[in-house]
């Protein structure tokens, strides 16, 4: 073909769409709801999630705002012996996660005039029929349907972070396995140095064995810290003029800001360290070392605590 032909083949600056330059790539933009901030959003969804082995219940609820990027949480209002609280000292401990639908109900005005509003919330549920993507694959099943919370707008606050992905140690390739079994080595030795960090009981639990978190793979993972009404405040700030509480929240981080949560971080081994995971600095697959001693890895020990103390009886 002809330089001629080649001019002829660019497009007129009013025949396409231009896309926005961004520090995620050239028009890079997720389908679900990240970072850290506040993101004004609408209820498209919520119903019961009853666990098969106990008496634990949550209540699932999806989120979409308005680019419609999506958000879904499980919180859990239900104990395993099917009580919203706990028993400590003699006294009644409200859940953590009833108190985070309590203050849904509150910021959204929600049964404001009602004496229980959990109460009032599950007195109002209906049988439908709820069609979900699960994996890329459409799923209807028949759920119990909060009615009452469909439509709702809130604004949410969110944080996001990085976590490493699980997968099962029984791989067929011999290579595959060798850098699994290294990869357990090392989180075992992990666990041992970081006594107090309750995230990693999940890499050594009993029932949980066969997993490991794997450097090389990551999702983000965003959950909501707060609720808060739509002229920005917290559930303890309705009776007030003016909420603080949320402004507070914005400038506790940098907006957007996703933080790293991850147990083993490629871009913090060393060229050691990574050949005995055998991958690359980039996280890519290489031929493993044959050195199976593993590596001692050190991060400073976080204790992990919950924030919220409200006891109120549902």
């Amino acid at each position: 073909m002809s330089e001629k032909n080649l001019s002829a083949d660019w497009l007129m600056d009013d025949e396409v769409e231009e896309i926005e330059e961004s520090v995620f790539g050239s028009g890079f933009k997720s389908d679900r709801i990240e970072g850290y901030g506040v993101v004004d959003a609408k209820i498209t969804m919520a119903y019961k999630v009853k666990s098969g082995s106990s008496k634990a219940e949550a209540i699932k609820i999806s989120f979409i705002n308005k680019d419609e990027q999506t958000h879904t949480e499980t919180i859990w209002v239900r104990g395993r012996d099917g009580k919203p609280y706990s028993v400590k000292n003699g006294k009644k401990v409200q859940s953590f996660g009833v108190n985070k639908i309590k203050s849904l109900l509150k910021v959204t005005g929600l049964f404001a005039d009602s004496k229980n509003v959990m109460a009032s919330l599950y007195d109002d549920v209906e049988t439908s029929d709820v069609t979900e993507t699960n994996y890329g694959k459409e799923e209807t099943n028949e759920q119990e349907v909060f009615s009452s919370l469909l439509g709702l707008k809130v604004k949410l606050c969110v944080s996001s972070k990085k976590v490493n992905a699980t997968t099962s140690a029984e791989q067929d390739d011999s290579d595959e396995q060798a850098y699994v079994n290294q990869c357990i080595k090392n989180t075992k030795k992990f666990v041992i140095a970081n006594p107090k960090k309750k995230s990693l009981k999940k890499f050594v639990d009993s029932k949980q064995a066969k997993e490991y978190p794997n450097v090389y793979k990551w999702f983000t993972e965003t959950s909501i810290q707060h609720f808060c009404s739509l002229d920005g405040k917290f559930a303890g700030e309705m009776d007030k003029k003016d909420g603080t509480m949320l402004q507070d929240f914005i400038d506790a981080n940098g907006e957007g800001f996703i933080s790293d949560g991850r147990t083993l971080i490629c871009d913090d081994m060393s060229d050691r360290e990574l050949a005995k995971l055998g991958i690359n600095k980039y996280g890519k697959r290489v031929e493993p070392s044959d050195d199976d001693d593993g590596f001692d890895s050190e991060e400073e020990v976080v204790e992990e605590t919950d924030s919220e103390n409200e006891s109120e009886d549902w």
